[in-house]
């Protein structure tokens, strides 16, 4: 009776300790993932203090005209992100893609956050100047070459898409944006057309 006692005692610290473990783990990813997106917005903010006023005065965003937000308006349903001179061609699930300054101008003038007006319509949280469904993010070739040259992704993140004189990321958004299960899968499928969309990414 005692060792079947001690047995039971010895499987419940080892469960414990296997819980505690599982849950550490992926406390210090959640942690990791959203430090290095704050890294990336900082870096991006810092890099920029001198653009942003001109830019910013233009609109938060626009496609062909201006506006508050960039809708794909052209026939071949590009989403033209005119500020910078790119354009993402949309496949048909986000033919309604627009772009907005992202929430407190995080990372404002090279960053903007991407969604669509079918999903906002299910959650205003879902609206690129609230939460989104993803970013697109800019560096200047200086920026990535110093990032490079410090071999530490974590900290100094080093984009690898080039289009003109900068390097570009797609980033996902770090919480869902809805209360509603159907806008957080809609948020995440359409984070995935913007995937595809980014691969595409070229010049105006």
């Amino acid at each position: 009776m005692g060792k079947n006692q001690k047995g039971f005692g010895a499987i419940e610290i080892v469960l414990i300790v296997v819980v505690a473990t599982v849950l550490a783990a992926t406390g210090w990813y959640a942690l990791h993932t959203k430090r290095q997106t704050d890294q990336i917005l900082s870096q991006s903010e810092k890099t920029s203090q001198t653009a942003a006023g001109s830019e910013k005065s233009g609109g938060a965003a626009s496609s062909s005209s201006g506006g508050s937000a960039a809708p794909a308006s052209n026939a071949a349903k590009d989403l033209i992100i005119s500020q910078w001179g790119v354009k993402l061609p949309l496949p048909p699930a986000i033919s309604d893609a627009y772009y907005s300054v992202a929430k407190d101008d995080a990372g404002f003038p090279n960053a903007y956050s991407l969604g669509t007006k079918s999903l906002t319509a299910l959650d205003p949280q879902c609206a690129p100047d609230q939460i989104g469904a993803g970013l697109i993010v800019r560096q200047t070739a200086a920026q990535h070459d110093q990032n490079a040259s410090y071999k530490d992704p974590l900290n100094y993140p080093v984009f690898q898409t080039k289009v003109g004189n900068y390097y570009y990321q797609l980033q996902h958004t770090q919480q869902g944006c809805s209360s509603d299960n159907s806008a957080d899968q809609k948020q995440q499928s359409v984070f995935m057309s913007f995937q595809t969309a980014f691969s595409g990414i070229a010049v105006e």
